[in-house]
């Protein structure tokens, strides 16, 4: 008998990539951003712009005419977040707004709306609400009663240079690591927050607390600038501690680790090795309905605004 003539069939697999314009090509775009993207086999980036080039009328024509782009991240310092986001409103463009999404609630308000008018889709860009972490935390919370967290971000004081540390709108921890606990203090389900805050004589603020009750168990969280770093989150039921380390954001070369400890003895230990909360948030962006991504996210950066207004308004 001869051999068969027929040919195996042959496969071809089309691997659509996302592609992602980044407008700032600061130190936050290439510390966690590019690398993010660049490790990932879903999305990739299309072109990079930076914020001196971000106003050229030739650069909203590339992402109209030229572009593949599908979704753009900003990436620029906050107090032109929502003027940047506006100008990618004229054209369309769904985006994502690096937090903090602005500088005050009345103009992160307007941007959202002025989106959602438009069926363009736009939400602030804090990807830790989309890391396993808080999955288990929520399950840990609604399981248990009597049981109290304890969280903390708290990094070096930046450079004098920095806008962090200047006398203008944008300056402050609360909008630099503050924000991350308010978001997990509403995430958790938490209302009604207690507010403490310090500026150790400077003209912004350089440390914070939020505290709250509910009846189940209580939240406390600090946020700052010091001389020391932490970055953690633990939650406390019974003789049992719940370990969350790098809980906001983690350097690349670190790892995500949940530990559980009985009596100070650890008892589990689960490694996060390959988790991309960066891309678990662009997944989210790029294949959730635009209703539904106004629906799941404004309501809840509308509150963290409300309070960020008051705080800096004194009125908390």
């Amino acid at each position: 008998m001869g051999k068969s003539t027929l040919k195996k069939p042959c496969f071809l697999y089309l691997i659509i990539m996302i592609n992602i314009s980044i407008i700032g090509n600061g130190y936050h775009t290439n510390k966690n951003l590019k690398p993010s993207i660049d490790r990932s086999n879903e999305f990739k980036i299309d072109k990079i712009i930076s914020r001196n080039d971000y106003s050229k009328l030739d650069v909203f024509e590339y992402l109209i005419s030229e572009s593949k782009t599908d979704f753009v991240i900003i990436s620029t310092p906050p107090s032109v977040h929502c003027e940047v986001a506006e100008s990618l409103l004229n054209i369309g463009m769904p985006t994502i707004v690096e937090k903090p999404f602005g500088i005050n609630k009345d103009e992160v308000e307007t941007t959202i709306k002025n989106f959602e008018k438009k069926g363009v889709p736009i939400m602030e860009g804090l990807m830790f609400l989309y890391h396993p972490y808080i999955d288990i935390q929520k399950k840990l919370i609604n399981s248990n009663i009597n049981y109290r967290i304890e969280t903390e971000f708290i990094i070096p004081f930046p450079e004098n240079k920095n806008f962090r540390v200047s006398n203008s709108p944008e300056s402050g921890s609360i909008l630099d690591t503050g924000i991350y606990l308010i978001a997990q203090f509403y995430e958790l389900g938490f209302t009604n927050p207690k507010i403490k805050i310090e500026n150790s004589k400077r003209p912004f603020d350089t440390f914070g607390e939020i505290r709250g009750k509910n009846n189940k168990g209580s939240f406390l969280g600090k946020w700052g600038f010091s001389d020391h770093y932490k970055n953690y989150l633990k939650i406390v039921i019974g003789e049992y501690v719940h370990n969350f380390n790098f809980n906001y954001s983690k350097p690349l070369t670190h790892k995500h680790i949940y530990e559980v400890f009985k009596k100070d003895k650890l008892e589990k230990e689960t490694e996060y090795t390959n988790i991309n909360q960066f891309i678990n948030m662009y997944k989210f962006f790029n294949k959730t309905n635009t209703d539904e991504i106004f629906k799941l996210t404004t309501d809840k950066t509308l509150m963290r605004w409300e309070l960020i207004d008051k705080i800096k308004r004194n009125e908390y």
